[in-house]
C-alpha cells in the first residue's frame, strides 16, 4: 500500500505485475457457473426474510389504520426503573444488552456477553423476558427488541413492561420500529446536542390501539415471523460459509 493514511491504495505496478492462478477458460466458465449457483440461492433466501418482514408490516398498518382507541403509551406500559449494581455476584451470569447488541431496524440481538465477561462497573436496568428493549441514544438507529429472558441492559436503554391486558409486546415492539414513531422520535430527539428521546417524551407519544384479541392474533403472526426468520438466517449463514468455501477451493484448483 502507498499514500497517506487517509488515502492508502494499491500501486499499479503492484497490480500488473501479480501473478495470479489462471485455469483454461471452459473451467473458469464451469467454476462461474458453480458460485453463481450458491449466489442464486443465498439472494432467495435473502429476499424470503424481506418477504417476511414485510408481511409483518401490512398486517400492522391494517391493524393500527383501524384503532378500537387512542391512548398515550403511558397509559398502556411502565418503564422498570430497578437499577442494580452489576458487580453484585447474583447478576454475574446474566445477559448485558446494550445498545451495540441490537441490530438496527430488524431488533434481531446478536453478540451478547454475560455480565461477569464484561464487567462493568456502572449501574444497569435489570428487565424481564416479557419486556421490550428501547435504545433511547440516537434514535434515528431505530434499535427496539424483544427480551429473550432476564438480563441487565445498558442505562442508555428503557426496559418496557406493557400491560397485557390493553397491549401486546408484539404491537409494541412493531409500533417502536414503525415510520410514525421514529419520525416522532428523530423530531424530538434531534433537538439536543446527543440525540436521545426521554422518558417523557417516549410515554406522552400516541398509539393507536386495536382490540387485545386481534393484538394478540397479530402476535402470533409476529412469532411465526420470527422463528421463520431464525431458520432463514441460519440457512442464510450456512450458504455463506460453503460460498466463502467454494471460493477459497476454487482459486487453489481443488474445485
Amino acid at each position: 500500500m502507498t499514500g497517506s493514511a487517509g488515502q492508502r491504495r494499491v500501486p499499479k505496478d503492484f497490480l500488473e505485475g501479480l501473478d495470479v492462478p489462471l485455469p483454461p477458460l471452459p473451467e473458469q466458465r464451469r467454476i462461474a457457473s458453480i458460485l453463481d449457483e450458491v449466489d442464486v440461492v443465498r439472494a432467495s433466501r435473502l429476499r424470503s426474510v424481506s418477504y417476511l418482514g414485510q408481511l409483518v408490516t401490512i398486517l400492522f398498518n391494517q391493524l393500527s389504520g383501524q384503532p378500537e382507541r387512542t391512548v398515550k403509551l403511558g397509559e398502556v406500559l411502565s418503564i422498570r426503573a430497578k437499577m442494580v449494581d452489576p458487580r453484585d455476584d447474583a447478576y454475574a451470569e446474566l445477559p448485558l444488552v446494550a445498545p451495540d447488541n441490537i441490530e438496527p431496524s430488524t431488533g434481531r440481538i446478536f453478540g451478547v456477553r454475560q455480565v461477569r465477561q464484561v464487567q462493568p462497573i456502572s449501574g444497569k436496568y435489570m428487565f424481564a423476558e416479557t419486556d421490550v428493549l428501547y435504545s433511547k441514544i440516537r434514535p434515528a438507529l431505530n434499535k427496539v427488541a424483544m427480551a429473550e429472558g432476564v438480563g441487565l441492559c445498558s442505562a442508555d436503554m428503557y426496559p418496557l413492561t406493557v400491560n397485557r391486558s390493553h397491549l401486546t409486546r408484539e404491537y409494541l415492539w412493531v409500533a417502536l420500529r414503525a415510520p410514525a414513531f421514529l419520525s416522532y422520535a428523530n423530531r424530538l430527539g434531534n433537538r439536543a446536542q446527543m440525540p436521545k428521546l426521554n422518558r417523557r417524551q417516549l410515554l406522552s407519544y400516541r398509539i393507536g390501539l386495536p382490540s387485545i384479541e386481534r393484538q394478540r392474533g397479530f402476535a402470533d403472526v409476529v412469532q411465526e415471523h420470527l422463528n421463520a426468520s431464525l431458520i432463514q438466517r441460519d440457512h442464510l449463514a450456512k450458504l455463506d460459509e460453503l460460498f466463502a468455501s467454494l471460493q477459497y477451493r476454487a482459486f487453489r484448483g481443488e474445485l
